[in-house]
């Protein structure tokens, strides 16, 4: 599984959590425990600050050339193999596609009100 961010993703990312760092992909249905939901999402892009922080459960690796990305098998199982990110600077929201389809037009940053 591999995840390819347009220039626009990888500049925001890049501008809100570092350049190189780590983040989870995490889908709603799964993290509802772990971590609190961006309003109207299926998945949530969560910076790793602590890198040890929730990588007992997130350990599945999802290949990316600028940054270390993680998310559970429960959602790996959700995502097809040639995904995509894109940012929407109107909507101030990163768009996911797989192969097939449109996963999510509205996943946020988490902790970052306009991501």
């Amino acid at each position: 599984m591999e995840l390819t961010l347009s220039n626009q993703a990888n500049a925001v990312l890049q501008q809100k959590i570092g350049a190189g760092e780590a983040f989870i992909l995490a889908a709603r249905n799964t993290y509802t425990q772990v971590f609190p939901c961006a309003k109207g999402s299926f998945f949530q892009i969560v910076p790793l600050i602590v890198r040890n922080q929730f990588t007992d459960r997130y350990q599945a690796r999802i290949k990316n050339a600028d940054f270390t990305v993680y998310t559970c098998p429960e959602d790996q199982a959700q995502l097809g193999e040639d995904l995509q990110l894109d940012y929407d600077h109107k909507l101030h929201s990163f768009t996911l596609k797989d192969e097939h389809h449109v996963l999510d037009h509205n996943i946020k940053l988490k902790n970052y009100f306009f991501s």
